[in-house]
């Protein structure tokens, strides 16, 4: 920003701009340069710093580096008024339309102010140069708003397909969870037992561990059922599946295979202790 400025200054007469910096305006010229770097620095640490009011400290910064930039170029350049739309800019950072309208508002009446006490008075500027940037001010206006609402609606969108993917992947989940579960007693069904086994063998093939196969059913089974009714059945049956879940560890894979029996696998290098588990756990339902 302040090359430009200074090969403005340099090329005075090779652009044909309006006065070149002479040696008493020199120091207003670099002090202006300070201010400038002094607050974007200081925004810079403001924000790095997380401090409050973030929005706030930068639309300032923009306010201020945009008119001392707007006093530093109006001697030496016509349109030096666009350095004023720099805060109008700084609400398309955050895609706030409050901000837009509130920072809108004031450049269009600061500018007003400058071109009635500044331009008017010493530079004689015409009234039609201060409608037309006005107006353009209004047009950058109602542009950022439409940027904003698109981008608004765009992100709405986006958050609607996220939204709809996280439930198709949820309903996916349950349903396939709904495919491999059965209802009664939450154990896997015999389909999935026999694609998980196809599944261990290989495995067990390829790393060399061994594979152990339990299948228990429950005594007297259809007494309870023709004595008690099918409930009470289904009681038993969910009792049973709930100790069953309890023994089994990371490594073992209970499923329901039939009416009233079960499997259970185990993949383990060790072979004496998920056989002594069981055993165990079948003495103690006799």
């Amino acid at each position: 920003m302040m090359i430009a400025e200074l090969l403005f200054v340099l090329s005075a007469d090779m652009l044909n701009v309006k006065t070149p910096v002479n040696s008493d305006s020199w120091h207003l010229f670099m002090a202006c340069n300070v201010l400038i770097v002094f607050c974007l620095v200081s925004a810079e640490f403001w924000l790095r710093s997380q401090l409050k009011h973030q929005k706030q400290a930068v639309a300032t910064t923009s306010f201020v580096v945009s008119y001392l930039m707007y006093f530093v170029i109006e001697p030496f350049v016509d349109g030096a008024q666009m350095t004023l739309m720099m805060p109008i800019m700084v609400a398309l950072v955050y895609f706030d339309r409050k901000m837009l309208y509130s920072l809108g508002t004031i450049s269009v009446i600061i500018y007003a102010g400058i071109y009635f006490v500044l331009e008017r008075v010493f530079l004689k500027k015409p009234l039609l140069e201060f409608l037309m940037v006005e107006c353009v001010y209004l047009v950058f206006v109602l542009m950022s708003h439409a940027v904003i609402v698109r981008a608004r609606e765009a992100r709405d969108h986006m958050e609607q397909l996220t939204k709809s993917e996280q439930s198709l992947m949820v309903e996916r989940a349950i349903s396939d969870k709904l495919l491999k579960i059965d209802a009664l007693t939450g154990l896997y069904n015999h389909k999935t037992f026999h694609e998980y086994l196809d599944s261990l063998l290989e495995q067990c093939e390829s790393n060399g561990l061994r594979l152990q196969l339990a299948l228990f059913d429950i005594d007297n089974f259809k007494r309870v059922n023709d004595t008690y009714g099918h409930w009470v059945g289904d009681l038993v049956l969910k009792e049973v599946a709930s100790k069953v879940m309890g023994m089994i560890g990371l490594n073992d894979f209970a499923a329901r295979y039939g009416a009233r029996s079960s499997r259970l696998s185990s993949r383990t290098s060790v072979f004496r202790k998920p056989m002594r588990r069981w055993k165990r756990c079948a003495a103690k339902w006799r």
